[in-house]
């Protein structure tokens, strides 16, 4: 209590006690004297020291300030303050209790066996302790009953919580080793029949599992790990006969695999020295009736069918005495062959009776076919125009064009094949529909025999012509779509070809090089200054032949050509390399050594144009593998071609070259390139 009420306290005191005493002198039996009553001062302030609420207390001094002095008025408002302080601090002592009784009910610590139950506890602690330390004017005596319960409910917590940390470890490490056991399980069962090694490595992989988990149960009983720890023992033995099996196996594989690679070995080995025997520099001129005649040209089969073919002397014992051993070969519209550095591929062939490929070459051209004008021009291909009735056109004879015609369902065989007509065709009002293209426009064809059949006749080149032209019109989807105009009558060209006989014959092959119609005559060019580079292809066949264990290798090649022309000098000089073969890429170079140029465009090895190769037979080549640079060997040649209108330098360049590597490689190709 203050000391303000204290002194409230000795005043009351005072006021009444004082009152009480004898003077000391009188006898006994003396009438005591009369009591006084309290003054309205005293009586305000005994009521103030009584009153139970701070509303009491006011209530008592209120009643007598007017009749106390100013300064027992000071002293009866002290008390009231100092009563009203005391009973407030009372009240929330009573309330502090309160709370510490709520908070400390709350806690229950008899079943503490889930984290739910766990955190509801330690919920309850947190709140007794807050309430603990909210509880400022409650005793140490009435809190310490509550620190005491906080206590104990603290370490009944601390041993709920290790014990269930305890039950989950094990829960955990119990799981685990479930969890790993049935996958080594699963693993296993995938072993079936010959093992795999993924197979095995997916069950060594689940077994290490295991064993991770087996050493993790740290929490387990040896007796609870016995199931595991049996499983992957038993899995150790599967896993190893497994990779047993699998061992022998890969033995037996690799031995089939050794024994294949013999064979194939062998079998290049065969190969190779069958085409090295083969590859042979292009020789004669196409009238040459010898043995060693190795000559092709290119050829246009009509006017009305310009598809060329391919015409290949190929040498060896004449077969019809006074005739060279000759093979035509006509174009493959069923093998594609991929352009090569600007040059058109394509492969044609020469078959046998039975459908066999007998001969086959590969050319590539630098030619250009020009856009047509729109089909509905009825410009036609320059020699026959045409006229649109209805949105379609009649294929008359002049029209029936086989280089022309095209459809998916023209795929039969060489012959004429004859469609069958619906058995309700009504005089030739139903017709038949092929999708299709005319002069490369999409379209439809439809054929309406009033009389006569609808037919396709295949020709020998592979084309399509009608048998019955009249029965037939076309009709263009898009009547504004441009024709294809004639093909490239004047165009350069180079290849390689390849004869393989039926039975053990002898094969030949051997390059090109020509040119499709007739080119324009070239003259004076040793009149000529400056110089040009000429970039494009190359393309032949090579073999790498060894029977002292080196290597065997044998197939067709593309390369890239550069040729430097001074036509200061007359000279040339060229490069092959970039080579793809059997493979991939070949670390290879061939040197076009120094050759002349020729008055005509003719690169000979001397300068008087003569075109003969047995009385010139070229300029050296040098082959080059890695860092190893062959001998001079083989020759090549070629012609320059499409003379430049405006600096007199030729365009073109085509030609053949042969060389070979010591005595293990021969390499025939042809190359074909233009001005940069």
């Amino acid at each position: 209590m203050s000391s303000r009420l204290g002194i409230a306290g000795i005043v009351l005191l005072a006021a009444f006690g004082l009152a009480g005493c004898g003077g000391g002198g009188g006898s006994t039996a003396e009438t005591p004297p009369p009591v006084e009553m309290p003054t309205p001062y005293q009586a305000a302030l005994a009521a103030i020291m009584a009153a139970e609420t701070p509303e009491a207390a006011q209530a008592a001094y209120d009643e007598v300030k007017e009749n106390v002095t100013a300064a027992q008025g000071e002293m009866l408002q002290m008390a009231v303050d100092d009563r009203t302080a005391a009973l407030n601090m009372m009240a929330r002592a009573d309330d502090q209790k309160m709370a510490l009784a709520d908070a400390a009910g709350m806690i229950d610590t008899s079943d503490l066996m889930t984290a739910e139950d766990i955190a509801a506890a330690q919920a309850a602690i947190a709140m007794l302790e807050a309430a603990l330390a909210a509880a400022e004017d409650v005793s140490d005596a009435d809190k310490a009953m509550y620190m005491s319960q906080l206590a104990s409910a603290n370490t009944a917590v601390e041993t709920a919580q290790a014990d269930l940390g305890l039950r989950n470890d094990r829960a955990s490490q119990m799981m685990a080793l479930s969890s790993a056991s049935e996958a080594l399980t699963t693993a296993l069962d995938a072993i079936s029949g010959t093992p795999t090694e993924a197979q095995i490595s997916m069950a060594e992989a689940a077994l290490a599992t295991l064993n991770t988990a087996i050493e993790g149960a740290e929490n387990l009983s040896e007796a609870e790990k016995a199931d595991a720890n049996l499983a992957a023992a038993r899995a150790q033995g599967r896993i190893g006969g497994a990779r047993e099996t699998l061992m022998a196996q890969n033995d037996a594989a690799a031995e089939e695999q050794r024994k294949a690679d013999e064979a194939a070995a062998a079998a290049a080995a065969v190969t190779a020295a069958k085409l090295y025997a083969a590859v042979s520099p292009a020789s004669g001129d196409g009238s040459t009736e010898t043995a060693d005649a190795r000559f092709a040209d290119i050829t246009p089969v009509s006017g009305n069918d310009p598809t060329p073919f391919i015409s290949v002397n190929y040498g060896g014992p004449l077969e019809t005495a006074g005739q060279a051993n000759s093979a035509t070969l006509n174009l493959d519209k069923d093998t594609p062959v991929a352009d090569h550095r600007g040059w058109k591929g394509n492969r044609y062939v020469e078959k046998d009776a039975d459908g066999n490929v007998v001969t086959e070459a590969y050319v590539y051209s630098d030619e250009m076919p020009t856009q047509g004008a729109k089909f509905n021009s009825g410009t036609g291909d320059g020699n026959v125009g045409f006229e649109l009735v209805d949105g379609a056109v009649t294929l008359t004879t002049g029209l029936n064009t086989a280089a022309r015609i095209a459809s998916p369902r023209f795929t039969h065989t060489a012959g004429t094949h004859t469609f069958e007509l619906p058995e309700d065709n009504p005089g030739g009002e139903t017709m038949l529909n092929f999708a299709g293209s005319y002069y490369g426009v999409a379209g439809t064809y439809t054929c309406t025999p009033a009389t006569g059949a609808c037919s396709v006749v295949r020709g020998a080149n592979g084309g399509y012509t009608f048998g019955n032209p009249a029965a037939w019109a076309f009709k263009p989807t898009d009547p504004d779509a441009r024709v294809t105009e004639s093909a490239d009558t004047l165009y350069a060209v180079y290849g390689w070809w390849l004869r393989k006989p039926a039975g053990n014959g002898a094969w030949t092959a051997s390059a090109f090089d020509d040119y499709y119609g007739t080119p324009v005559e070239i003259t004076g060019l040793d009149e000529l200054n400056g110089s040009a580079t000429y970039t494009g292809g190359a393309a032949g066949k090579y073999a790498l032949s060894s029977s002292t264990g080196g290597t065997n290798e044998a197939g067709h090649f593309t390369a890239r050509a550069t040729l430097e022309a001074d036509f200061d000098t007359d000279m040339i000089t060229g490069t092959v390399d970039n080579f793809m073969g059997v493979g991939g890429a070949k670390n290879w170079s061939v040197e076009l050594m120094k050759s002349a140029i020729g008055a005509t465009g003719l690169i000979r090895q001397s300068d008087d144009d003569n075109s003969d190769l047995a009385a010139d037979p070229g300029a050296k080549t040098k082959w080059t593998i890695g860092d190893n640079a062959a001998a001079a060997s083989g020759r090549w040649r070629g012609n320059l071609r499409e003379v430049d209108t405006d600096s007199g330098v030729p365009k073109v360049v085509t030609g053949d070259f042969y060389t070979e590597f010591g005595n293990s490689g021969k390499m025939v190709g042809g190359f074909g390139a233009k001005t940069e």
